[in-house]
């Protein structure tokens, strides 16, 4: 979650969508007058008022956000990312063999299918309401640099490019194309847990 009260935008950041190479940006160019949720895995501690990091995460969403912010929730500009949900399981799966090599030591099927694994990232919740997105611009992952550049200017931010050469956590992954990894099962396992994403957004395997 990034908050800048001089630009006047509340950015939820949704998981294995680049958030975290947007809020990198956004700290190297905005320098006060703003709150941001820390990014545990590279060790960056929140930014916020005294007592609130025990509230406001990571990857808060609206209902938290709205809650402790309702005036800029009300007046601010809001925008999310969001991923094919079988390309986002694979970044996930990399990100995990990368982090907690135990979990994913017996390959993907098994990340998937495996009860004890939870390798779901429900982020629709972290932007609807009643299954209404509740975010002035949901950008595509697919169209991530594009749409970033559009939201830059809704803001005006002085954005110049800079996401093309900040990718946090983009090494861990080998074969290019997520359809490598996928069977039957594993298929419909992604597409019956991210049913809601996949119909919004008319995503296809």
């Amino acid at each position: 979650m990034f908050i800048s009260h001089e630009y006047k935008f509340i950015f939820i950041k949704t998981r294995k969508t680049a958030g975290s190479s947007i809020e990198k940006i956004f700290l190297d160019n905005i320098n006060e007058n703003f709150e941001f949720g820390g990014m545990p895995p590279e060790k960056l501690a929140p930014i916020l008022p005294n007592g609130q990091s025990q509230f406001i995460k990571e990857h808060s969403g609206h209902k938290v956000i709205s809650t402790y912010y309702p005036k800029e929730w009300k007046n601010y500009y809001k925008f999310t990312i969001e991923r094919n949900p079988w390309d986002k399981t694979v970044s996930n799966f990399h990100f995990i063999q990368n982090w907690k090599p135990k979990k994913t030591k017996n390959g993907f099927e098994d990340f998937v299918m495996n009860p004890k694994n939870k390798f779901f990232l429900n982020d629709w919740e972290l932007y609807t309401e009643k299954n209404i997105p509740v975010v002035d611009k949901i950008i595509r992952y697919e169209n991530l640099e594009e749409d970033f550049a559009e939201v830059c200017k809704e803001i005006n931010f002085p954005y110049k490019g800079q996401l093309a050469n900040t990718r946090l956590k983009g090494s861990f992954r080998s074969k290019k194309d997520y359809k490598d990894y996928y069977n039957d099962l594993t298929k419909n396992k992604v597409k019956d847990l991210y049913i809601k994403t996949i119909n919004y957004f008319n995503y296809k395997f």
